[in-house]
């Protein structure tokens, strides 16, 4: 099956002979020379580019620590999750801030953008998830995933909070 391909300004899909360079679902791209950022919905062959230059996947980097800056607290509440970034609020200033947060909830994926002088948090309104993870994509750091314990697993990422909104 064939899906559509939407090309964005100056973003394009090239052919790759060699038979490398097949785009990433859900993989996120940057272009190292205009610093666009794309997501990729669905694989494909053929090499993202943009400005005339192969863009980069983006490696999801993990905090592991829950007093690092780009660690994702992931808080159940009664309608939703509440998610926070870094154990000391991330920076968000102009030149340093979290643009966006996703948050993976049973396969579904949500995501809000985030502005400079904002709190590095977001509200996710969806129904206790099995499997959940959340997805943030800093300014100058990039992109870092941290998943959540499975339902009755233990571990640090997420916390039950009743009557939180």
């Amino acid at each position: 099956m064939q899906f559509p391909v939407f090309v964005l300004p100056f973003i394009s899909v090239r052919a790759v002979m060699d038979g490398g360079g097949m785009a990433e679902s859900q993989g996120i791209y940057r272009c190292e020379a205009c610093g666009n950022v794309i997501k990729v919905l669905f694989a494909g062959a053929g090499q993202l580019s943009c400005c005339e230059l192969p863009m980069d996947l983006l490696v999801e980097q993990s905090s592991g620590s829950p007093a690092a800056e780009h660690f994702a607290l992931v808080r159940r509440m009664d309608d939703g999750y509440r998610v926070t970034v870094g154990g000391v609020p991330h920076p968000m200033q102009d030149d340093h801030y979290i643009v966006w947060i996703e948050f993976f909830a049973d396969g579904v994926v949500s995501r809000r953008f985030l502005t400079p002088g904002s709190e590095p948090a977001a509200i996710f309104h969806c129904p206790e998830a099995g499997q959940a993870q959340a997805r943030i994509y800093c300014s100058v750091h990039g992109l870092w995933r941290e998943r959540l314990p499975e339902s009755g697993e233990n571990g640090t990422g997420a916390v039950r909070e009743s009557g939180a909104s």
